[in-house]
């Protein structure tokens, strides 16, 4: 059974996002760029809605020679840009083995030239992990070619879809940096999303593209390591929330902001413009200066615009203050439920762990049962034969005394030998009674307690050996009745 994770941002408030440009891959005889960047976010006229955009201006810090230009062979100059979600990040040791990843994006290509060619833009979806920064490779990477909005979808990407790019801590030669793949198994590190603009001109270029409605799903598996990471996911749900109500609160005051500050600008236009046009009036005569003029009022008039503009102004900033203490608020009580989500986890882990361990003690004592029960089954294999043969010694004693019966014809030996013979094998029986009593005892307790214990098998051997010594006292009594007979026939032959 899948589950889905959803990121997205339609808005792009600027303390949501952190972006920084990437060094580009060394290309020969091409000195280092001069690379001045313009970001601007919330801006209206999205689809619909705000947007972010994103204006490079790419320079060369030399000119190319005649015979570069004439051959055609100037290196690209190329820019990279790296934006990551402050609020996009997927644990899959919490939440489970990633499936496949999707991606969309509205994209629009503003600074479309004569030659579509000459400038490149390219947008593709950002992965970090343990710090080394993952896209999409070249085949799926989306070319923005539209002076449009248009919809783009990468759909089940998979870990082989990502190659590395950019590494901050890289200790590995550039063939173990190439292989690199982000982890998406329950054994992976927190993964953060975001998005690549790849930028490329043989020329000298500037370019300006916007994208909107960014949108990452993470379909992945249930966590086998914690079964309740569905408690994991509600928790995870709410901080998301939260985090879009802190975003939608962020982006109402500043828009309330921005217009204020319009009305500001606006209110002062109007009264530089006033004075201007009071500095331009001629003088007027002594009469007409005593009465009030309609400059003055209209001045006056913008100053109370002014002040009341700024008045609102002051009740939005302690407003903002207000909001922002709430925001603080709201996220030291994500920073409680994140501990407090640490803790939960440490606590499964250490259950995870105990589980384990009692795993092991029953599988020992599965096995020791195992050993026990082979031992007790040896010992009713030997109580079997030892009864046989206590059988076959009991027929072997009755033939001889019917067969001495017949020879002797006399009814008191039989009487007596029966007698003799019967009192032996009542013992016998009785012994042997005992002997299988004790021995059912000695079974029913080892199967309660499922263990075998020294004092237990130096029991069962002791049982062995006084078994041993009552099948010696047999021989021996069958011997003595032996002589017993052999003395009587020499004794009649006499």
């Amino acid at each position: 059974m899948l589950g889905a994770r959803i990121y997205s941002d339609a808005e792009f408030v600027p303390t949501a996002w952190q972006s920084k440009p990437l060094k580009s891959p060394v290309v020969s005889g091409v000195d280092p760029l001069k690379v001045n960047l313009k970001y601007d976010s919330m801006i209206l006229g999205g689809n619909p809605g705000s947007y972010s955009r994103l204006e490079i201006k790419a320079e060369r810090d030399y000119l190319p020679d005649f015979d570069e230009i004439k051959k055609s062979n100037l290196p690209s100059l190329k820019v990279l840009i790296a934006h990551l979600s402050l609020a996009a990040s997927f644990d899959p040791s919490i939440n489970g083995e990633i499936h496949h990843i999707d991606f969309y994006c509205d994209l629009n290509n503003m600074t479309l030239m004569n030659n579509p060619s000459e400038v490149s833009i390219n947008y593709s979806i950002l992965l970090l992990q343990k710090g080394v920064l993952y896209h999409t490779t070249s085949g799926l990477c989306i070319k923005v070619i539209h002076k449009r909005w248009t919809g783009y979808t990468l759909n089940h990407l998979r870990a082989t879809h990502f190659v590395p790019i950019h590494a901050e801590n890289r200790d590995m030669t550039t063939k173990e940096f190439k292989e690199l793949r982000p982890d998406f198994s329950e054994n992976g590190d927190v993964i953060s999303f975001g998005y690549l603009v790849h930028a490329s001109s043989p020329h000298s270029f500037t370019s300006t593209s916007g994208i909107d409605n960014w949108k990452v799903t993470v379909i992945h598996k249930h966590s086998s390591k914690h079964p309740n990471s569905t408690d994991f996911e509600e928790i995870s749900r709410k901080l998301s929330i939260e985090t879009l109500e802190r975003q939608r609160m962020e982006r109402q005051l500043y828009k309330e902001k921005l217009d204020y500050q319009h009305q500001v600008q606006s209110l002062q236009l109007a009264l530089e413009q006033s004075q201007s046009e009071k500095q331009s009036e001629p003088k007027e005569s002594k009469e007409s200066k005593d009465s009030p003029p309609t400059t003055v009022a209209l001045n006056r008039s913008h100053e109370s615009l002014v002040n009341i503009a700024q008045k609102k102004m002051n009740e939005k900033d302690e407003k903002l203050l207000s909001e922002k203490k709430l925001v603080e608020e709201l996220q030291q009580k994500n920073n409680a439920l994140e501990l407090n989500l640490a803790d939960q986890q440490n606590k499964i882990s250490n259950l995870i762990h105990e589980l384990e361990q009692v795993k092991t003690l029953l599988s020992q004592e599965s096995q020791s049962q195992h050993e026990q029960q082979v031992l007790i089954d040896v010992h009713k294999e030997e109580n079997e034969s030892f009864k046989l043969e206590i059988e076959a010694l009991k027929r072997q004693l009755e033939e001889e005394v019917y067969s001495r019966k017949k020879a002797e014809g006399e009814g008191h030996l039989e009487k007596s030998l029966r007698e003799k013979i019967e009192k032996e094998l009542k013992e016998e029986q009785i012994e042997k009674e005992e002997r299988e009593e004790r021995n059912k005892s000695v079974v029913e307790e080892l199967m309660k307690e499922g263990r075998r214990t020294r004092e237990e098998v130096e029991g069962l051997k002791e049982m062995l050996e006084r078994e041993i010594e009552l099948r010696q006292s047999a021989e021996d009594a069958l011997k003595k009745l032996e002589n017993i007979f052999y003395v009587e026939e020499g004794e009649e032959s006499m």
